[in-house]
């Protein structure tokens, strides 16, 4: 008798998880009784002695900080939240609302304006309290975090490698063309293979 052994990948998802990204979704439609029971079910197994009446997105979020801590990556993430919250057109906690043609295309570190990543940079971290940024240990240097940021850039030696066609540069960074045609869904980018120069 032989043994076979079969190698997969092997999908691991959390049950929470699920919740919180149907959450998500319902807050995004606009259901947010839906929401909020959905986020309220992961409180109550983990015995939490309080419960969302109605949730914002920034409650949502900070469940997901709490339930997945570790567990993911925390700037992807948001950037993807700061998308669907453009496309939905629903206010974030702060009652600010995202237009899908913009949020990812501004710089700065004022407090107005920006993505849902953003403006959370601006409500939760130190990065832009304080004018002159967060020093170093050493004193020499300051870091803040422009509205640009949500993406970062793409390595020069990646665009100069591609030879058969021109990546675009992530906005508000050296080298960015907005006339660089950028595709918009797979089927447009098989189709562009043989049209290179």
């Amino acid at each position: 008798m032989s043994l076979i052994l079969y190698f997969a990948h092997w999908y691991l998802y959390r049950l929470a998880e699920t919740y919180l990204l149907r959450a998500e979704a319902r807050f995004y439609q606009g259901n947010i009784a839906g929401a909020t029971q959905d986020v309220n079910t992961i409180r109550e197994r983990a015995d939490a002695s309080q419960l969302y009446t109605d949730v914002t997105i920034g409650d949502i979020c900070a469940e997901r900080g709490r339930e997945l801590y570790l567990e993911e990556w925390r700037n992807v993430e948001l950037t993807r939240i700061s998308h669907c919250l453009a496309m939905s057109g629903m206010p974030d906690e702060w009652g600010n609302t995202y237009n899908l043609d913009s949020w990812d295309q501004q710089s700065g570190t004022d407090e107005s304006g920006g993505s849902y990543w953003y403006q959370r940079i601006v409500h939760y971290t130190l990065y832009n309290k304080y004018p002159e940024g967060i020093v170093i240990p050493n004193g020499t240097n300051y870091y803040t975090m422009d509205k640009r940021n949500v993406f970062w850039p793409i390595p020069n030696s990646a665009i100069a490698a591609n030879i058969q066609g021109q990546l675009s540069q992530n906005y508000g960074y050296d080298g960015y063309d907005p006339s660089t045609k950028v595709w918009d869904s797979w089927e447009n980018a098989v189709e562009d293979e043989g049209n290179v120069e």
